[in-house]
C-alpha cells in the first residue's frame, strides 16, 4: 500500500454507519466496527448469523412482509425504522437501507449480496419526544388560556 493509498476494509470499519453484507436469505457474511458495536458482539459472533436475529419480533415480522417482498422486486428499501437487539438486551433505534448487488468473485460466477446500511437515529427520537412533549405542554397551556378566557367573559 502507497502512502495516501486507503484500503478498503479500513474505510468500511471506520465508518459511522452500520454496514452488514448479507445473502439474500439474511445470513451475514461482513459487518463493520460500527454494527459490532452497536450489536453488542464480536464480528466472530455476527458471522453467520441472520439479520433477522438482530431485530426484535415486531420489527422482524415488519421486515418479512415489507421490505423484503421490496427488495426482491425492486432490489432496495431506501429506509426502514427499525431497531437493533444488542446483546445485553438493549434496543438501539435504526433506519435501514437495504439494496441488493451483484458481488464478482476471485471464480468465474457472482453471487448476490444485499448492503445494508444502519444508520443510528437515537438523537433523532430523542428530539421528537422532546417535540412531543413541547406540543403536549402548549396544548395544555392553551386549554388552560381559553379556560380563563371563558371565566373572565362570564
Amino acid at each position: 500500500m502507497s502512502e495516501g493509498t486507503v484500503e478498503y476494509r479500513q474505510i468500511f470499519d471506520a465508518a459511522p454507519a452500520g454496514y452488514l453484507l448479507t445473502r439474500p436469505d439474511g445470513t451475514i457474511v461482513d459487518a463493520n466496527r460500527t454494527m459490532c458495536e452497536w450489536a453488542g458482539r464480536g464480528q466472530e459472533e455476527l458471522l453467520g448469523m441472520n439479520l433477522l436475529a438482530l431485530l426484535p419480533a415486531g420489527d422482524r415480522i415488519m421486515f418479512l412482509t415489507h421490505a423484503m417482498p421490496a427488495i426482491e422486486s425492486n432490489g432496495s428499501v431506501k429506509e426502514l425504522a427499525v431497531e437493533i437487539l444488542a446483546a445485553n438486551g438493549e434496543r438501539l433505534p435504526v433506519l435501514l437501507a437495504v439494496s441488493r448487488t451483484l458481488l464478482s468473485t476471485a471464480g468465474p460466477a457472482a453471487s448476490e449480496l444485499n448492503v445494508v446500511v444502519v444508520f443510528g437515529v437515537h438523537e433523532r427520537r430523542l428530539y421528537e419526544r422532546e417535540l412531543a412533549a413541547t406540543l403536549r405542554r402548549l396544548e395544555e397551556s392553551e386549554s388552560e388560556r381559553a379556560k380563563l378566557l371563558e371565566e373572565a367573559r362570564h
